[in-house]
């Protein structure tokens, strides 16, 4: 097998760029939900 510091590193930066993708969609969800809601208050 390779090296084990460069499998860490890997499953790191994968598990940051899931977590940065799932913040993604909830900021982008959220951003959704509330331009609705300011378009249907006026």
């Amino acid at each position: 097998m390779g090296n084990p510091g460069t499998f860490k590193r890997g499953l790191l930066l994968s598990a940051l760029s899931y977590l940065g993708f799932e913040t993604y969609q909830v900021i982008s969800q959220a951003a959704v939900v509330h331009a609705t809601a300011k378009v249907r208050q006026y």
